[in-house]
C-alpha cells in the first residue's frame, strides 16, 4: 500500500465478531488488499466496511478512483454478503460514463451521497454541484435499496455557515433526497 501512497480504511460495527478460520480470513483480506493496491491509482484510499445482518456479516466495497478494482471484486465474490457502497462524488469524478448503479445496484448495501461542482472530491451538500440528483435517486430507487440515505459532505465550501446552520442544511438536503427516492 505505502509504495504508491495508498491507504486502507476498515470500518466495522462495535462488538462484531466472525467465527471463521483466522488464517484463511487473513489470507482473504490480504489478497483483497494486495489486489486493490495493485490496481489502484497512487494516493488512493481503499475503503472496506463490515456490518452484521442477522447472523451474517456483510462487506461493502466502495467505488473509488479505480473502478476496475470494484468490478474485479464484485465479479469474483458473488456471495450475498459481499456488496457495493455507492459514492456519488467518486462516480462523477472517476467513472461518469459507467452505469455503476445499473451494473451493481442489485448488490447495493450502503450509499455515500455528496455533490461535486469541480474536478476533485469537493464533498458538497447535494444540489450544490453538478450531480443530477433526480437521475441518481431514481436509479437508487430502482435497485430496491432500503437502507439509510447517508450524506458524506464536508463543510469546506460552507465557511459562511456555523456548524448548526450547516447541519440543518444537510438535514434538509437528505430529506429532499429521500423524497426523490420514493
Amino acid at each position: 500500500l505505502s509504495a504508491n501512497g495508498n491507504t486502507a480504511v476498515f470500518t466495522a460495527e462495535d462488538n462484531l465478531s466472525v467465527n471463521a478460520d483466522p488464517e484463511k480470513l487473513a489470507r482473504v483480506f490480504s489478497n483483497l488488499l494486495r489486489n486493490a493496491a495493485s490496481y489502484s491509482y497512487p494516493q488512493t484510499e481503499i475503503t472496506i466496511s463490515a456490518k452484521r445482518l442477522g447472523n451474517d456479516i456483510q462487506i461493502a466495497f466502495e467505488n473509488l478512483s479505480n473502478i476496475k478494482n470494484l468490478k474485479m471484486v464484485l465479479n469474483k465474490f458473488t456471495s450475498n454478503n459481499v456488496g457495493y457502497c455507492y459514492d456519488s462524488c467518486h462516480h462523477i469524478n472517476y467513472a461518469p460514463d459507467e452505469d455503476l448503479l445499473g451494473m451493481y445496484g442489485n448488490r447495493l448495501m450502503a450509499i455515500h451521497l455528496q455533490d461535486n461542482g469541480g474536478s476533485h472530491n469537493q464533498h458538497q451538500l447535494p444540489f450544490d454541484g453538478n450531480i443530477n440528483w433526480n437521475t441518481v435517486m431514481e436509479k437508487i430507487a430502482c435497485t430496491g435499496y432500503q437502507g439509510a440515505t447517508t450524506l458524506e459532505p464536508m463543510n469546506w465550501d460552507y465557511s459562511h455557515l456555523d456548524i448548526c446552520q450547516f447541519l440543518e442544511l444537510a438535514y434538509e438536503r437528505a430529506n429532499r433526497l429521500d423524497y426523490l427516492r420514493r
